[in-house]
Formats: structure tokens, sequence, C-alpha cells
């Protein structure tokens, strides 16, 4: 196939209507419909890590359903084979459709005054409602305050609507009662280790094979295997698609290209060095296990909010586990799973920067112990006291003994 004949790689493009009004490559996940629409549940959730095709999957159902639906979009795609359900569906909803992964305000007032621009931009695309004979001229008036959604607006939109049909969400981690979701118990949720729509968010091995032979790049199978596969949702396992992209498209350019990690640089990963920054001696431990290729049974928490993230240092495991640093091996022992480094992209992301985010800690904990051990000599001086600084010297010795001899025996357990 002529290289000029093949279609764009849709790099960063979270557009379903512009990757298929714009000849992109696209992965057919609109199976995904035909299941939430036979499975029902009103409100459903989603729980994925970043970069594994919320965004897109979000933006397809949209297309889908939204009035003034372009059938074209899904020509030769799976759900056209359903043609009862596109009959009933198929462009007959308005659809609200908001993201708020834009909304990161680094105070109340600025966060507030972001969602409220997402919100009503949202509502502007339905100014055809004023002029609607359907509407009443109270509920027409009652239009112009749709900003106002801002408050209460999970538990009115998703619960005491009458006007909901059918909502589905998507993010890292799972909704918990004590979170903004408060009072909403109707949510269908469906975590990274629930059974059911796992092919639907990230690429299963047949999807990366037939995209590597479309673009002439079936040799690197093995590579992008090693580098990409690995993860597990449900009883599939699937590849990262941003990186699978990613590598296909610098290949394309340099058949010799190496591959790197992709994933990482798609966020500031602040939250994971935060847990780091705190780690007692047993968890450097456990993460050294898992880059040698060993795996370690943790208790984890799906229902995590964020504001308990930090409550317990133990959380970090599950903050890895939803966000996608770890993955599961192997069956649930109820809340407990095994976990262990998907990928070699992951891998080399623990060898050198989580790595190096432990080095760090321990040089500044070093000169802190420094600076104490210092300070307390000049006050032992001025104290006039020579056996007190001796029997204080004596202790920081056996203290500096006994640390190099748990940090010896912690890097080799055996």
């Amino acid at each position: 196939m002529e290289e000029k004949m093949r279609k764009k790689l849709p790099i960063g493009i979270e557009s379903f209507e512009k990757i298929r009004a714009d000849n992109f490559y696209y992965i057919d996940k609109t199976g995904m419909i035909r299941d939430l629409l036979l499975n029902w549940g009103e409100v459903n959730l989603f729980t994925r890590p970043r970069r594994f095709g919320k965004s897109l999957n979000m933006s397809m159902l949209k297309n889908f359903f939204e009035i003034g639906c372009r059938s074209e979009f899904f020509d030769g795609l799976a759900i056209v084979k359903e043609t009862e359900l596109c009959e009933k569906y198929m462009g007959k909803f308005p659809v609200v459709s908001v993201s708020l992964k834009g909304v990161n305000g680094n105070d109340y007032e600025t966060a507030r005054s972001m969602m409220c621009t997402v919100i009503g931009g949202e509502a502007m695309r339905f100014q055809f409602l004023a002029e609607s004979e359907k509407l009443t001229d109270k509920e027409k008036a009652l239009y112009d305050q749709m900003v106002l959604l801002i408050r209460n607006m999970f538990e009115r939109v998703l619960k005491t609507n009458d006007n909901l049909y059918f909502a589905v969400l998507t993010g890292c981690l799972r909704v918990a009662k004590e979170s903004i979701f408060t009072g909403l118990n109707n949510f269908n949720v469906l975590t990274i280790t629930d059974v059911g729509f796992e092919e639907y968010f990230g690429f299963t091995d047949r999807e990366v094979r037939e995209m590597l032979e479309y673009y002439g790049l079936s040799g690197q199978y093995d590579t992008v295997k090693e580098w990409y596969d690995g993860y597990r949702f449900g009883n599939m396992d699937v590849y990262c698609p941003w990186d699978v992209i990613c590598y296909c498209g610098r290949l394309r350019l340099n058949p010799k290209a190496q591959p790197e990690s992709y994933w990482s640089n798609t966020s500031s990963n602040a939250v994971i060095r935060r847990f780091l920054e705190s780690a007692r001696s047993t968890t450097k431990q456990e993460i050294e296990r898992l880059i040698s290729g060993e795996s370690i049974v943790k208790a984890v928490r799906q229902e995590l909010t964020y504001k308990e993230m930090y409550d317990s240092p133990d959380n970090i495991w599950s903050v890895l586990f939803t966000t996608g640093y770890l993955t599961r091996r192997g069956e649930s022992e109820g809340n407990k799973l095994r976990l262990a480094i998907p990928n070699k992209e992951i891998r080399m992301i623990f060898e050198e920067q989580i790595s190096e985010w432990f080095q760090e800690t321990a040089r500044k904990d070093g000169e802190a112990l420094k600076q104490i051990d210092e300070r307390r000599y000049t006050e032992l001086l001025r104290d006039d006291g020579m056996e007190k600084i001796l029997k204080y010297g004596i202790a920081c010795y056996k203290k500096r003994c006994r640390v190099m001899m748990e940090e010896e025996y912690d890097s080799d357990p055996v």
C-alpha cells in the first residue's frame, strides 16, 4: 500500500467526529454502544487510567446519540449492524457532554470560574431550545440560569432528574459515597477489575496486529507488545493506545526508531511523587521487587476519593493501580490483588524516575539530619558540656550505623 494512501494516525485527537471526517485511522469501539444499551444502567461509570481512550469513547457516544447525528461517520463500523438499536437511538436525543479535566484552578474561585465557563459553553449549544415550542415560557426563563448547574450539579443531573434517560461518566478513580457524588446510589460502576466492556478502553492484541499490518510495521509487533502490552482489564489483556499510536507515528518517520515512554509525559505525576516522598523502607523494598519482575499482594481500594487519598501511606498501592503504574495478575482475593508492573515502558519509569525520586528524598533527609546534628552540637557547646557532646556523638554514630545496616538489608532481602 502506498504511504500517501494510508490513513493518518490520530495522535492526540480525542474527537470522534474529527477522526471520521478527516480520514484518521480509527479502531472500532462502537460495540460499546450496543453493550451499554443491552446491559442497561441509567448512570454508568467507567474507571480507567489516563490515555486509555476515555475521552474518545465519550465523543463517540455523543456523536451517536445526539440530534443531528451524521450517520455517515458510523458507516462500516460495528454498531450499524444493530439496525434496531440504530433506528431507536441514533440521533434521537439532545446530549449534554461536559469534560472537567480542564478545570484545574489553584484556588476555589478560579476553579469555579473555569467550571462555569465549561458548563456555560455547553449550554450555549442548546440555545435552540429557547425557540422550541415544546418548552413553556417558564421553562425558557429557567434556561437562562443553566450556568448555575454548578450548584449540586451531579445529584440534580444524575439522580433527581426526570428528564435523564441515559448517562455515561469516565475517570481514573471510582466514585465513593463520601465524595462529591454523595447521595447518588444509582451508579452502574465498571472498574478496572470488573468483567464487561474491557475491550473498549485500550487496544486488544488483534487490534494492534491489524494496525501494525495496515502501516507495514508487522515486524515491530514483538517490540510493541513488550513495551506497551500487559494491562489487565477484567478478563482481558490490553495495550495502552496512546503509546501504540505514538510509536507507530515515530516508526513511520524513522523505521529504526527505538521505543520510549510516551505515557509518563502526559501528566505531572505529582500525586505519585508525594506518596514516594513519605514512603516507608518496606515500600521501597517492595518497589525494588516489582522492578525485578516479581509481583506483590496488596489491599486495593478502588473507591478512594481525592480527599482521603493521603490518609494512609498504604493507599499508594491503590493509586498506583488505578492510575496505570501497576496492573493485576491472576484472580482477585477479596480487596487484595496481586500487582505487577505491566510492561517494559512502566518498568523503565520505575527504574529511572521513581528510583531517582527515592534517592532525592534520601539526600534531603540526610541533609536535614546533618543540619540537626550541627545545630545540636552548637547548643551543647554553648552549654559547655563536653561529656554531653561525646555521648551525643556516639549516639549519632550508632544511629547512622543502624540506618546503613537497614538499607543494606532492604536492598538485598536474601
